[in-house]
């Protein structure tokens, strides 16, 4: 533009396409043209060094006006001069342009000398000097001398130049608008120049515009149009149904098929439409972005997408130090992340990649194995070698120069030790010499006194002859027994040498008398033991062992070997003992290891081997078989044993219950299997946590130490626990925090059982992605807690309920022993929890008593006697109380309560009768009595009918306003007539039919998975419609598979007997629950002699199952007991053919 001007119709289409790449928008262009157009002169920048000095040519008077036309004028027929003029009007425009060097270079190139140059720039600035200006803060500072060097400028980080790069091109933007154009161009200026991640040079730029207040124009938004009106209760509704949704959609884990189904139900019971539930579920998810929107978020998703990139790139399968701090420095500088966050998500995404995490330790240990290796073979580290370490140092996160250092100083150490153990074989080689000598020496000048030891002469001989307290001491010293063994007493003298402190407990044993052996094989049996538990030397440990073991097969005498054993087994708690703190409990198990690992060994006699055994099994109550594994199952059992009486403790005593567990926990897990081990922890946990009321403490570490294991199992019941309330709320919402960060859910602000399913959700999803072996273990956590319950008392409700996720478990059990081909049905059943049965009012019926009468004899004079409505309203509830469940109620206090429900009473009164009316239900008498009383009420027919439908447990409707009282008064009786007529009622006949609907359903969805399991058809299932089909179907089909295999005589008189049975049923059964029932039975003994043919050894437990569940079912009269003891029976069915 300074050379052709603003106007030059040949430039303008240069001049759009810049204003283009530099993002203007059209207004901007046309002002900057406007702003070219406009006639200035072209002034140098103050910060340019000082012009040339011109004088004044002509006269001094001349006016500038006068001089401004000759300056300015330029001669057409001069080019050289033109030329000129115009390349210096670039330079002076030319801010960062050193001016007069660069002035006098151009007249050089152009072959002007100094006269012309002068004039000519006379004729630009005329007869001035141009100075650089002098700030008044550079005053002073002017006449210094400057510094000998420039200083040293520290590089920026890439945020604080991009910041600095930002200032400068916003400044430039006059507008305050950006475009989305410009705005791609800013941030690549960031990403491809500095290396900065879009999110940071994206959010570093909003940043930045919004300081200045400027508009980015990709971040409007068309405002949405006005939702419509709605009314109050509809926008109730709605807000009801989203958070149903939400929590369907947590629950499940995401939006899938199930939760799909279950929305749209969900939809239809609060009555919405589909474009209303559409709307909603919009509306709701809007609600979720906006939330969840997080800059920090984006940002680590960015840096997590980079290093997983980055990780994936890498030749090598190790992940070293350096390379993680290299993620984590970039996570810092290009991704704005803080330090911990992106320390936390380079970890995440390290441990995500499979690739193996190396510390620098570690690195540091494998190099210097290496150098150890080449040191063994060769003896020195070469070249070739050398270069191979700092290649193999560098792969493994190490720099070449630390690796160079490390090696030098390994082998400098190597050196230094050679060299003392150099000195040291020296040294001893000198003395062995000098010794050697004396010893020659002595024997050349004279005999020893020791030479005459034990030949009966000398003087020696003579002392301990003259001196039979003498001879005592030594022959009560340790000296070797006849039948020792000669590897028996090298070991003795070893163990003597190296602990002195047990030199009185070896001499006590080392006594030809047996009875006085045996009294020293109490106390060495004690230093043993306790030697062995204190013991860090595996060699030293495994001495102690090879000592008993020998005594055990070498001792002649009984006796002496019976107090032996004896002295060890009674460091054995027995089964039923108390524990206490400070309970010895690594002594117990060191006993028992002693014991054990003498009876294994084949030189030990028969009979003393079988005694040992015997002994141990009396002890812990525990019956082992030939091919036991002696160690672990006898361990194992005196663990149940400890925990056993540890729970018994608890019951009395938290806190010492406390105490004794954390000394417990630690020598159990150095003794048994981890699963075991982590079981009784999580039963032990269950215990004490409920009845701890203060903080936690050092209680907290066991705790702790038991969630970062992640048992399913154990998990399972701790979440139960949180679920039940019955923790204090301190103890609950710290259980609530560990548990969340462990499973890596959030339950910030949640209820314990709104997290507590959060958290099962989260748990079963994570079974269903691991292996097989985590389906497995996630059913017996789930299994493990139900058993079959002879309690009499419970509503039908609660024991259809617990039939239903009965039901569920042992599918789900189903599907974990089908391993992938059934990791779909256990992913969809391990997430669904059952609806709860809706409670039918129903209540176990209570034996009438004689103090029960006359209370509720009392309680019917207080209602009389009542006179204002608050006594008459607690006076009824007592009474409520005394009659529920129970039919104690005779006519003559019944019509007195009549006389009273009929009564006219204040609607809040009246309200709070009803309510409680229920509980009436059992009550003959009172349906009598109020259809004799229903001809002088004057009750509103509605009311009426709302609490006869109370009464009698199921919805009443009277249409005729004629025949109402007829019609009533006929419901009434023959509701009453079956229960006068029947002296005893089997318990639990009497619930309502969509109760026993709604439990049909649930056993028949889970029975219809078992069937599709087992290998039943579409077709097939698809034609069941009530449980006892299902279960039909299931049997018919497992008896054919059974009948195909080859079973013992034995299992097929078994099924033979199954089979008849299953004929008998339809016969016998009076209902299709009474059916559900006799077939569960059935079905499990098919079970069993499926779980004897494929696992022989399961024989013994199966058989304990049927028959523990047909002893409880003789003595119970309930058959919704029997329903849910049938289905936690195959649940534990399902158990053992696991576990076996």
């Amino acid at each position: 533009m300074a050379i052709y001007g603003a106007s030059d119709p040949s430039r303008l289409g240069q001049l759009a396409i810049i204003a283009d790449h530099l993002g203007l928008t059209n207004q901007e262009y046309q002002s900057a043209l406007q702003r070219l157009r406009e006639p200035h002169a072209i002034t140098p920048n103050p910060r340019v060094s000082t012009l040339p000095t011109t004088m004044p040519s002509g006269d001094p008077s001349q006016s500038p006006a006068d001089e401004s036309g000759s300056r300015w004028a330029m001669s057409a027929s001069d080019p050289l001069k033109e030329s000129f003029l115009q390349q210096a009007k670039l330079l002076l425009a030319n801010t960062s342009a050193d001016t007069p060097a660069n002035l006098r270079k151009l007249a050089a190139k152009l072959g002007v000398d100094d006269d012309q140059l002068e004039r000519w720039l006379e004729e630009i600035y005329g007869p001035l000097v141009v100075a650089e200006p002098v700030y008044p803060d550079q005053e002073e500072t002017t006449e210094e001398p400057k510094e000998q060097g420039p200083p040293k400028i520290a590089r920026k980080a890439p945020q604080e130049m991009y910041s600095d790069y930002l200032d400068l091109a916003l400044t430039a933007i006059s507008s305050g608008r950006i475009n989305e154009r410009r705005e791609t161009k800013l941030i690549a200026e960031g990403v491809e120049k500095l290396g900065l991640s879009p999110v940071l040079a994206r959010d570093m730029l909003y940043a930045a515009a919004a300081d200045r207040d400027y508009v980015m124009l990709s971040q409007l938004k068309v405002e949405e149009p006005a939702s419509p009106v709605v009314d109050e209760r509809s926008e109730q509704t709605i807000a009801a149904f989203q958070q149903r949704a939400g929590t369907i959609i947590a629950s499940q884990g995401g939006v899938s098929s199930v939760c799909r189904a279950m929305i749209a139900d969900a939809a239809a019971e609060f009555g919405l439409t589909t474009e209303e539930k559409e709307k909603a579920l919009a509306a709701l998810q809007r609600q979720d972005e906006s939330r969840l929107f997080d800059p920090l978020e984006e940002r680590i998703e960015a840096f997590r997408r980079f290093a997983a990139l980055k990780l994936k790139k890498t030749e090598s399968q190790i992940v070293g130090d350096l390379l993680t701090k290299q993620l984590i420095q970039i996570g810092i500088d290009l991704h704005g992340l803080p330090e911990e966050t992106a320390a936390a998500t380079a970890r995440e995404v390290i441990a995500a990649s499979g690739l193996r995490v190396v510390t620098l330790d570690q690195a540091i240990a494998h190099l210097l194995s290496i150098v150890d290796d080449l040191l063994a073979d060769e003896g020195f580290i070469s070249i070739e070698n050398r270069k191979r370490l700092l290649a193999e140092a560098r792969q493994w996160g190490v720099s070449r120069a630390e690796a160079g250092r490390i090696i030098e100083e390994h082998i400098a150490k190597i050196e230094q030790k050679a060299t003392r153990r150099r000195r040291r074989i020296f040294a001893s080689v000198m003395m062995s010499v000098l010794t050697l000598f004396g010893g020659l020496a002595a024997i050349y000048w004279g005999k020893p006194e020791w030479a005459d030891f034990g030949q009966g002469s000398g003087e020696t001989a003579g002392e301990l002859a003259n001196n039979p307290g003498l001879a005592s001491e030594e022959a009560e010293g340790f000296h070797r027994l006849d039948w020792w063994s000669e590897p028996l007493m090298t070991e003795f003298v070893f163990l003597r040498t190296r602990r002195t402190d047990l030199q009185p407990a070896t001499a006590a044993i080392a006594k030809n008398d047996p009875e006085q052996r045996s009294k020293g094989y109490v106390e060495f049996t004690t230093k043993m033991v306790n030697d062995l538990t204190q013991e860090t030397d595996p060699k030293h440990a495994e001495q102690i062992r090879s000592i008993v073991r020998r005594l055990a097969i070498e001792e002649p005498d009984d006796a002496a070997y019976q107090a032996l054993t004896q002295g060890l087994i009674k460091r054995i708690p027995a089964k039923q003992a108390k524990i206490v703190p400070s309970g010895r409990f690594a002594q117990s198990f060191a006993a028992l290891s002693l014991l054990v690992d003498a009876a294994a060994q084949n030189e030990l006699a028969v009979v003393r081997r079988e005694g040992i055994i015997q002994q141990l099994e009396d002890r812990l109550g525990v019956v082992t078989v030939p091919s036991s594994d002696l160690a672990a199952v006898f361990a194992d059992e005196l663990a149940r044993n400890q925990y056993r009486s540890l729970l018994e403790l608890a019951e009395t005593d938290a806190d010492k219950a406390k105490q004794v567990h954390l000394q417990l926990q630690p020598v159990v897990r150095a003794n048994v299997n981890k699963l075991l081990a982590s079981n009784l922890d999580g039963d032990a946990l269950l215990a004490i946590l409920p009845r701890i009321r203060q903080d936690l403490n050092r209680y907290r570490s066991v705790l702790d130490q038991q969630i970062s294991q992640r048992n399913l199992s154990v998990m399972l019941r701790l979440i139960e626990l949180l679920e039940s309330g019955e923790a204090s709320p301190h103890i609950t919402n710290q259980l609530q925090r560990m548990l969340a960060r462990a499973i890596n859910v959030k339950t910030d602000q949640m209820q314990p059982t709104d997290a507590a399913i959060v958290m099962r959700n989260a748990l079963a999803g994570l079974a269903g992605q691991g292996d097989v072996g985590e389906m497995a273990r996630f059913f017996v956590g789930q299994a493990q807690k139900i058993g079959i319950t002879d309690r009499e008392f419970g509503s039908p409700d609660e024991w259809l309920n617990e039939s239903v996720d009965f039901a569920r478990i042992s599918a789900l059990g189903a599907a974990a022993a089908q391993k992938e081909s059934g990791r779909r049905l256990f992913q969809s059943l391990s997430s669904d929890v059952p609806e709860k049965i809706k409670a039918s009012g129903a209540i176990s019926r209570r034996a009438p008593t004689k103090d029960r009468m006359k209370r509720i004899q009392e309680g019917i004079r207080q209602l009389s006697r009542a006179n204002d409505a608050r006594r008459r309203i607690m006076a009824y509830e007592n009474l409520a109380t005394l009659v529920r469940g129970s039919d104690d109620l005779d006519y003559f206090h019944a019509e007195r309560l009549v006389d009273y429900l009929l009564d006219k009473k204040l609607a809040d009164e009246h309200d709070a009768i009803v309510r409680r009316v229920n509980e009436f239900r059992y009550s003959s008498m009172l349906r009598l009595a109020l259809s004799d009383h229903l001809e002088g009420t004057v009750m509103p027919l509605s009311e009426l009918q709302r609490m006869v439908s109370e009464i009698i447990g199921r919805q009443v409707i009277l249409n005729d306003k004629l025949t109402w009282k007829e019609d009533l008064r006929r419901i009434l009786l023959s509701d009453a007539l079956p229960m006068l007529d029947a002296e005893e009622n089997a318990a639990g006949e009497d619930v309502s039919g969509d109760v026993l609907e709604q439990a049909a359903a649930g056993l028949l969805d889970y029975y219809l998975i078992q069937a599709e399991i087992a290998g039943l058809s579409y077709e097939q299932r698809m034609a069941l419609r009530t449980p006892s089909e299902a279960l039909t179907a299931i049997i018919q089909l497992q008896t054919e598979q059974l009948g195909a295999a080859k079973l013992s005589p034995e299992l097929q008189a078994q099924l033979e007997e199954a089979v008849l049975q299953t004929r008998v049923v339809p016969l016998v059964a009076r209902n299709d629950l009474a059916k559900t029932v006799a077939l569960q039975r059935i079905w499990l003994e098919l079970a069993a002699i499926d779980a004897v043919r494929a696992q022989p050894n399961s024989r013994l437990a199966t058989e304990q199952l049927i028959a523990k569940l047909r002893e409880i079912d003789r003595g119970s009269h309930n058959i919704f007991q029997q329903l849910r003891n049938g289905e936690a029976a195959l649940v534990r069915m399902q158990l053992i053919r696991m576990e076996a």
